[in-house]
């Protein structure tokens, strides 16, 4: 695997260089020869405007917007047979222009996306991506009597190549706090369907929103941390369960949450990047178990 991190740095390096030299500065593009365009988009499925960022990976970073509009993007749903020419919206970074383009249309459940970037020299960068499907939740108890019961919860629609990442968010000193939730108690997928089962623990969920000093985790088991803010400090007992549900695409970060930051975690055919759909929801449940201050 190419380090483009590494190129992206040396570019940099040349930038100051140039800046000290002289006045008029030229970057060179990246020394990328296997790869047209480099592509990022990460489509909400719920989102009617969703935005993919796209760039000539032959190009000067310092390109004005007629040398990086050189190109066209199509969007096609590849299960209905549609196919839409995207149009673009220009966003600055330390005053340079960068295209993102639109995709202007309601997404669907498991359905199969594709994106094409056609240069007018030929070149041509392609990839897919899948939307995950949408579950009906239920969620047991609703009301929990004590920050250290269990909560369940079941969804109905995942498949096997999807996942589901949770964040916990609770409201503490008139603000609210959001921590991915690392510590599942279990998780279970029912064999032969799409069937997915969950149990998280209130106070393991609070350890990863508030997380102990790393004194306190010198030789004690993660299973024995206590969160630096505990849950009778909260401001009320309504605790909010963000997740988000990945469709086949991101298997990338399944392991790795810094996947996403290397422009190659993707699959793009003939360029660089990551495109791929997703569903975020909250569920909302109440415990007992603190003091309600407001």
């Amino acid at each position: 695997m190419k380090m483009i991190s590494f190129r992206y740095f040396g570019a940099v390096l040349i930038l100051f260089a140039g800046l000290s030299a002289c006045d008029e500065v030229v970057i060179e593009p990246f020394e990328e020869v296997e790869s047209a365009y480099s592509i990022y988009g990460a489509m909400e499925l719920d989102s009617t405007l969703n935005y993919v960022r796209i760039k000539d990976t032959q190009s000067p970073l310092l390109a004005d917007l007629e040398e990086i509009r050189d190109f066209t993007v199509t969007f096609e749903n590849l299960d209905a047979g549609t196919s839409t020419q995207l149009s673009d919206t220009v966003v600055f970074f330390n005053n340079n222009p960068t295209l993102n383009f639109i995709i202007n249309e309601v997404l669907t459940p498991r359905t199969n996306y594709r994106l094409t970037v056609e240069g007018q020299e030929g070149d041509v960068s392609t990839t897919r991506a899948k939307t995950p499907g949408v579950s009906t939740i239920s969620l047991t108890p609703a009301v929990t009597e004590t920050c250290l019961d269990d909560i369940l919860i079941e969804f109905d629609n995942v498949a096997d190549d999807e996942f589901i990442r949770f964040e916990l968010g609770v409201q503490y000193g008139g603000s609210f706090f959001f921590g991915e939730v690392k510590s599942v108690r279990q998780l279970q997928k029912v064999e032969g369907s799409n069937k997915l089962a969950v149990v998280l623990n209130i106070k393991n969920m609070l350890v990863d929103v508030f997380p102990p000093v790393a004194e306190a985790t010198v030789n004690v088991p993660p299973r024995f941390w206590n969160p630096t803010v505990n849950c009778n400090q909260l401001d009320n007992g309504v605790m909010r369960i963000r997740y988000t549900h990945f469709g086949p695409e991101w298997e990338v970060i399944r392991e790795n949450t810094l996947a996403l930051d290397v422009l190659e975690s993707g699959d793009v055919e003939n360029g660089l990047g990551f495109f791929g759909a997703k569903n975020t929801k909250q569920i909302l449940f109440t415990t007992n178990g603190v003091p309600n201050n407001n």
